[in-house]
């Protein structure tokens, strides 16, 4: 079973809209749209994803929480 990744944007510290859902191979697509060529931050993410079961990018205005998914 693939996957699964939760995708929340936070605006000072709150959920800004409904979280989206996505495979970890979309996910690894999205973050090379949204960073580039940066293949070590990319692989980080997504390993944090798959290990830790979280990771949050972002800046003093907003941060992207990536949360693994975990089926019942």
């Amino acid at each position: 079973m693939p996957i699964m990744v939760r995708l929340s944007a936070l605006h000072a510290g709150s959920c800004d809209g409904e979280p989206q859902f996505m495979t970890a191979s979309d996910l690894r697509e999205a973050l090379i749209l949204a960073l580039g060529a940066d293949e070590a931050r990319i692989d980080f993410v997504c390993r944090q994803v798959e290990e830790a079961g979280s990771c949050e990018l972002g800046d003093d205005q907003s941060t992207y929480r990536f949360e693994k998914v975990l089926h019942a």
